[in-house]
C-alpha cells in the first residue's frame, strides 16, 4: 500500500509539473495574442493613415489637373481671339497696302 501511495504521488507530481508547464505556455501565448492584437491595431492605423494620405494626393492631384485643364484652356481661348482679332484686322491692313503708292 505505501508503494501504491508512493506511485500515485509520483503521478500526481508529475500531473502537476505538466499542468504547470501547460499553464506556463498558455501564458506565454496570451503575451504573444496580446503583441500581436497591438501590432495588428498598429497596422491597421498605419494602413488608415496611408489610405488617407492616398485620398487626399489622389484629390490635390486632380484638382492639379483641373487647373491645369483650365489654364490650358484659357490660353487657347485668348490665342483664338487673338487669331480671330488679326483675321478680323486684315481686310482692313491688305486694303491700305494695297492702297498705298509704290505698289
Amino acid at each position: 500500500m505505501s508503494q501504491e501511495l508512493k506511485t500515485k504521488q509520483q503521478a500526481l507530481h508529475q500531473l502537476q509539473l505538466e499542468a504547470s508547464e501547460r499553464e506556463q505556455q498558455l501564458s506565454e501565448q496570451k503575451q504573444q495574442m496580446t503583441a500581436l492584437e497591438k501590432q495588428e491595431k498598429a497596422l491597421t492605423q498605419q494602413l488608415d493613415e496611408a489610405k488617407a494620405a492616398l485620398n487626399s494626393q489622389s484629390q490635390q492631384h486632380a484638382e492639379r489637373e483641373a487647373a491645369l485643364q483650365q489654364a490650358w484652356q484659357e490660353k487657347l481661348w485668348s490665342r483664338m481671339e487673338a487669331l480671330q482679332t488679326q483675321l478680323t484686322a486684315l481686310p482692313d491692313a491688305l486694303s491700305k497696302q494695297s492702297s498705298e503708292p509704290g505698289q
